[in-house]
């Protein structure tokens, strides 16, 4: 099977948190920690556990910039992985930026230039992209 997606990042899973209907899978991708949930009857069918690599996926249209790394603590809920702005592409649609992570992993984000601006995004600076757990696609080798 083939997948393609704008973030694909290999990563291990290291934990899982049994809901009702869903399991939040912990999954580290170089030196950072992300959240995904998959449904409870995934887990066994995929044969997800401890220790199994898998692709985290997630789409650059479901990725939101912060600039304030301090007070991105303030919200609950997303993924929070920093790192440095190391592209920013115009186009006449969307505006893609791209940060490097300390592992060395890349995340890619389209914004428009409204929210580019807002945020004074430019190369070199340190931003933080929010991604919801929900948002991400597990892949198995």
């Amino acid at each position: 099977m083939r997948v393609f997606m704008d973030n694909m990042i290999p990563g291990t899973i290291f934990d899982l948190d049994y809901g009702y209907a869903e399991v939040r899978l912990k999954v580290m991708i170089g030196h950072a920690e992300v959240d995904a949930t998959v449904p409870r009857e995934q887990v066994t069918e995929m044969g997800l556990a401890r220790g199994v690599q898998v692709l985290i996926c997630f789409d650059a249209s479901r990725v939101l910039f912060a600039t304030d790394r301090g007070r991105v603590t303030q919200i609950a809920g997303v993924n929070k992985l920093a790192g440095m702005v190391t592209k920013i592409e115009r186009t006449p649609v969307r505006t893609r930026v791209c940060i490097n992570l300390s592992g060395g992993q890349r995340v890619i984000g389209d914004i428009d230039e409204d929210e580019l601006s807002y945020l004074g995004l430019s190369l070199n600076d340190t931003a933080v992209a929010l991604i919801k757990p929900s948002e991400i696609f597990v892949v198995t080798a």
